[in-house]
Parts: C-alpha cells; structure tokens; sequence
C-alpha cells in the first residue's frame, strides 16, 4: 500500500510539469507591469546620458571658440571668408573657424570655396563633426545630413549678438548685423555685461520647419544659419521647448531645446548653463546681449 500511494505521488508530480495558461497569463502580466514601471526609469537614465554628452559638446565648442581667441585675440566672424584663402565674404561663421581646436584641422585645410548663400559647397560641408551634434536633438539622426541642403547639421547655435555687429535704434530693440570684420569683438572687451552673463553658443534643432542649422554655411539670406538671435526682435527670441521640428510651430530662426523644460547654454567664460523654460523671456534676451548694462534678473 505504501509503496502504491508512492508511486501515485510520484506520478501525479511526474505530470505536472508544465504552467498552466492561467498561470502563463499571470506571468506574462508580472512581467508587462514590470517592463512598464522600468521604461520610463531608463528613458530618463538615456536622457540624462544624452544630455550630459550635448553639455560635454557644448563646453568643447565654448572652449575652441577661446582657443581661436587665444590664438587671433578677437572672437570668429560672424560672417566671413571661408579660411583659410577664401574670400567671399559669406562663406564662413564661427563653427568654420574653430575647426582646429575641435581637432578638425584638416577639414579646416579643405574649407576654401564659398559656402553662402544657396549654394551647398562640398564636399567638406556634408562632413558631421561630432562636438557639434547634440544626441538629443529629434529632428536629426545619423548620418546627421539635413536632407534639403546636404549639409552636415550643428545643434549649437552661435549667438548673433556676441559674435556680430550690434546696431540700436530709438526707441527699439537691439538688432545685429552679420559682420566679416572681427578686430573689434573680443574676450572680455566687448562683454561689458559679463562673460558669465553672455551666451555665446546654445542648443538648435538640426531640422526645423523650413530650415534648420547646418555648420558648414553663414549668410545674411536664409534660414540655414547655424546661429541664434538674428532675424527676430527683442523677447521674441525666446527658446522653444519641445516644438514638433516638422511643423510650423518650430521657428528656424529661434534656439530649441530638446530636453524637459530647461536649455543648455555655453556662456563667455567657458561655463555651460541650463536655463528654465520657465525664465521670463525678457531675461533670455538680455543674455543674448553682451553690452546692454542691465543687471541680470534674479531667474537668471
């Protein structure tokens, strides 16, 4: 008898082998809720990753851009000739200039026909530097080609107001003029304001809109530039938060960050900051403007 009722034990436990698909189905909705609960725990490690890397890159471009300073003692041009040995005078910005201190000298040496305008030179502007990419940015990914001009993108605009020629007329806003003469714009001379209190470089949509930021173009004519703070008057120069790049909400023309209400910005000493999307606009536009004399709000 005994040896009978061990055998049936032994038998009954020999046929259950297998889950049940009750017991499946439980499973599989452990582990969903599980997968739900850690999704948004990784996209947030990802993002802060992904942001930690634009601030890296920012910093690298704020600090050539002192290197090209040290070098020359006046800031890049704004607007200049493709260097060296170009001279058209819309054919090179600040992110041409650097080139050698963000070790791209030989990509440097092969900038030397006009690249303005609407004319897409190459084959060196189609080449991706990658301190000027940002992995954030949604608009862009590799290759990092902006698909209407062929153009390498940038996700660091240079500030309009540090690196040109700053005009004002009573009663209105400061504006700016691109300018191929950069004698005059220096560290710390024209920066009465603060280098710490001046942007010199900040995050940009790749693509956006009509338009988008290619590093490799500089011109007075059209919404490729890789610049912020030129074409749009006073507070409208705000950033934007999170636009949708392919609608008509992004504005070219404007600064845009990627990130959860706040925007990375490259200050004139070197310093990178992150700025609320909350900030009054008015107080974003005075940190655009090297030499307005106003002090800095307290959301600065």
């Amino acid at each position: 008898m005994l040896l009978s009722s061990l055998s049936v034990g032994l038998h009954q436990r020999r046929q259950r082998v297998a889950f049940t698909l009750i017991e499946l189905l439980v499973v599989i909705a452990i582990i969903a809720i599980l997968i739900g609960l850690l999704l948004p725990a990784v996209q947030k490690v990802r993002e802060a990753a992904a942001r930690m890397s634009c601030s890296n890159n920012l910093k690298q471009v704020a600090l050539a851009t002192h290197g090209y300073h040290d070098a020359n003692q006046y800031l890049p041009p704004l607007n200049g000739p493709a260097s060296p040995g170009g001279t058209n005078p819309n054919s090179g910005g600040p992110h041409v200039y650097i080139l050698p201190h963000v070790e791209q000298q030989s990509l440097y040496n092969s900038v030397t026909t006009a690249c303005g305008g609407n004319t897409w030179c190459g084959p060196y502007n189609a080449v991706v530097v990658k301190p000027y990419i940002c992995p954030s940015d949604p608009s862009s990914s590799a290759p990092y080609i902006n698909s209407a001009t062929g153009g390498a993108i940038t996700n660091y605009g240079a500030n309009a107001y540090a690196f040109g020629s700053i005009t004002t007329a009573a009663g209105n806003p400061p504006s700016v003029t691109f300018n191929s003469a950069a004698a005059w714009n220096g560290i710390p001379r024209s920066f009465p304001d603060g280098t710490s209190n001046t942007i010199l470089y900040t995050e940009k949509y790749g693509t956006c809109n009509n338009g988008g930021s290619v590093w490799a173009t500089s011109c007075t004519c059209n919404q490729w530039n890789p610049v912020v703070g030129w074409g749009v008057s006073g507070v409208a120069n705000m950033f934007q938060v999170q636009p949708v790049y392919s609608s008509s909400a992004c504005n070219p023309y404007l600064a845009q960050t990627a990130h959860t209400n706040v925007i990375q910005a490259a200050l004139g000493d070197g310093s990178v900051r992150s700025c609320s999307g909350s900030m009054n606009p008015t107080t974003w536009f005075l940190a655009l403007i090297p030499n307005d004399g106003m002090p800095m709000p307290s959301d600065w």
